[in-house]
This record gives structure tokens, C-alpha cells and sequence, in this order.
């Protein structure tokens, strides 16, 4: 048996096509999976679902507890991160990416990519991050397999969820112009988009 359409289309709106454990967007790649397995009595009900990307999933259900190796996802510990991950989008302090955005994600990587460097002590440990304007117009025309018009629509939302900060203008010839920089958040969920 599986999780009636009622049950999946409620935990589908909840974690806007997420995975509860790493956080990436799924799309169509997501899996509902049973906290509680029907062979312990599980239930196929919305308390006992949890989303999770292919990685993850095969990482939860294919532990081997005959050969124990690392430390095996308990049912407290997916229910209760699966509660946090949605109260967090509930409160609007999770960044999630909706289908519309999700068609243009690799370029959305490309663009926060361009727009802060990684800086590394002597040991290429992470020391933090450079973090400088960049020219919107010389953004617009550097990425590629995009057009100008993708571009500004995925910088409108990464302004709208404050992953960047922006001072675009048309100047006089009607020309997009002015500056885009990224934001700690930002720079949050580029990482967390890459995991």
C-alpha cells in the first residue's frame, strides 16, 4: 500500500517539494516515505510521512543494522526534523524554491556563484566570504544559455527571499544598469541549494 492522494498532496504543500533532510528542491525526485515501515505497523497516514530526495531516502531505508556502519536515522529524529523543516517555511525562515524558479535553478547557482568568492587561510580552511557589488548589466550578458529577461526574473525573486540586494535602474537610453550583491543568506542558500 502506499499513502492515499489526500495525504501526499498535503505533505507535497507543506514541504514545497523539498527534502526534510538536506533541504534541496525535488521536484518530481522526491520520495514519501514511511517514518514507521508497514512491517512494524505503520501507518500510511500525513504523521507517519516524511519527503526525502533519492539520496536520502536510500540512505534512511538502506541502513543495515546487521553490519552497522555511522549512526542509523531513528523515528524521533525524522519526525521531529521533518516538524522543524516545516514550521521553518511556515515562519518564512526556510528559503524554498517553487516549480516556476526551479526551471531556472542551475542558472540561479551560476548567478549567486558570480557574486562572492570563498576565502581560505593557508590550509584552504573556509575564513569567510568576499562579498562585492557586481555590474547588473555585465551580469545579465555572463550568463550563459540565459537570456536577460531570465536573468531579472530569477534576480527578482532572490531579492524577494533577501539572497540579494540590488540598485537597478534604467538610465537615460532606457538601458538596465546599477549593481547586485549577495547576501549572508544568500550565500546560506547557495550552499544549502549545492548540498
Amino acid at each position: 500500500m502506499g499513502f492515499p492522494n489526500s495525504v501526499k498532496n498535503r505533505v507535497l504543500i507543506d514541504c514545497r517539494r523539498h527534502c526534510v533532510l538536506c533541504g534541496k528542491f525535488c521536484g518530481t525526485h522526491i520520495e514519501l516515505h514511511h517514518i514507521k515501515q508497514h512491517a512494524d505497523g505503520g501507518k500510511d497516514t500525513y504523521e507517519n510521512c516524511i519527503p526525502l530526495c533519492f539520496d536520502c531516502h536510500a540512505d534512511v531505508k538502506t541502513y543495515n543494522t546487521h553490519h552497522p556502519v555511522g549512526t542509523k536515522y531513528t523515528e524521533v529524529e525524522l519526525i521531529n526534523r521533518r516538524d522543524i523543516f516545516y514550521r521553518e517555511i511556515q515562519e518564512g525562515k526556510k528559503v524554498v524554491i517553487d516549480e516556476e524558479i526551479a526551471a531556472h535553478f542551475e542558472e540561479m547557482l551560476v548567478i549567486l556563484q558570480h557574486l562572492f568568492r570563498v576565502e581560505t587561510d593557508e590550509i584552504g580552511a573556509i575564513k569567510g566570504y568576499k562579498k562585492y557589488p557586481f555590474s547588473y548589466s555585465d551580469l545579465r550578458k555572463k550568463i550563459i544559455n540565459s537570456t536577460p529577461e531570465n536573468v531579472d526574473h530569477i534576480v527578482k525573486w532572490l531579492t524577494e527571499h533577501r539572497c540579494v540586494e540590488t540598485n537597478i535602474r534604467k538610465d537615460a537610453k532606457g538601458e538596465i544598469g546599477g549593481s547586485i550583491k549577495i547576501t549572508k543568506e544568500g550565500i546560506e542558500f547557495f550552499y544549502q541549494c549545492k548540498a
